[in-house]
């Protein structure tokens, strides 16, 4: 076990979860950019289900990739949610929530990242925070990253000797994470041209970045692949010191649909490129936090999750 642990690094280089906000009124900025007030603050949470194919060690393993993209009210100081409307100084956040699940072999990966984007962009400039965590049966890993004036202070946790624990700040860069909640929002946010990212906790992980972030370069084009949707576009994102090229294929009006990702760079071991692939197979809108009965677990075969 040490010893494969090892050629993996070489190679790599009681609250209720409830994610609804208690009021019932949520303001909408009066600037608030491409947002329907009907579609994302009817009091339920978007939930996309995608077929997954993970590029991990040195081939693509099968999953299930999950996007959630619910608004709430979100504390700009404390940077948490608002949970008791006893602060003022608290704002709308789009939220997103990604999972991935699958096996490498005989033992499994679970991965989290979750990202919270204000609906004030133009006023917040930036998420408020970004955390993630992956666990597999070697260890676990754990991100965070919260908004500061100049940047993100940011640390780790890993069960890997060369990362250990780490605790530093990040001058400049947008968390790759808010991509797609400023995509959602309205794809004009989207930086164009040459920017500074910090990678996905998800990926970050996997691949085992130090916190930092990277340069990248990025560009909007029509989608001519063979994937259905309405007037389908593509956001393309390369990382070159990273060895990686994001695309994410979205429909073109509002609510700005997300149809696929990909997301290719060499497999460890091996060093090949491969390409992880999400591609959508079911869409939902659903207040998933008060479906927590027995009796609900049938909705998870309408999720395509069993």
């Amino acid at each position: 076990m040490h010893k494969y642990l090892l050629l993996l690094l070489l190679c790599s280089q009681s609250i209720a979860c409830s994610s609804q906000s208690k009021s019932t009124s949520s303001v909408i900025p009066s600037d608030a950019p491409v947002l329907t007030k009907e579609y994302w603050y009817d009091g339920s949470a978007e939930i996309n289900t995608y077929e997954l194919k993970q590029n991990r060690y040195n081939t693509l393993h099968d999953g299930t990739a999950m996007l959630i993209f619910v608004t709430e009210d979100f504390l700009t100081d404390k940077q948490v949610k608002n949970d008791n409307y006893q602060n003022k100084n608290s704002t709308s956040v789009l939220k997103k929530i990604e999972q991935r699940k699958f096996n490498t072999g005989v033992y499994d990966y679970t991965v989290y990242s979750t990202v919270f984007t204000p609906i004030e962009i133009n006023q917040y400039q930036k998420s408020f925070k970004v955390v993630g965590s992956s666990q597999d049966w070697c260890g676990t890993t754990y991100h965070q990253f919260n908004a500061q004036k100049n940047g993100y202070k940011a640390i780790g946790h890993s069960y890997f000797e060369v990362e250990n624990d780490q605790n530093i700040d990040i001058q400049s860069g947008i968390h790759e994470g808010e991509l797609f909640t400023r995509l959602r929002m309205n794809p004009k946010l989207l930086p164009i041209g040459t920017f500074d990212i910090i990678p996905e906790p998800i990926v970050g992980m996997m691949r085992h970045y130090p916190l930092q972030s990277f340069i990248a370069e990025a560009r909007f084009s029509d989608y001519s692949g063979d994937l259905k949707g309405n007037n389908l576009q593509q956001y393309t994102v390369t990382i070159p010191d990273a060895q990686r090229t994001l695309e994410i294929v979205y429909e073109a009006s509002a609510p700005f649909k997300i149809v696929a990702f990909y997301d290719s760079y060499p497999s460890a071991f091996d060093n090949q490129m491969r390409t992880t692939s999400a591609v959508l197979i079911n869409q939902s809108k659903l207040p998933y936090w008060s479906k927590n009965s027995a009796s609900d677990e049938i909705l998870r075969k309408e999720l395509k999750l069993d």
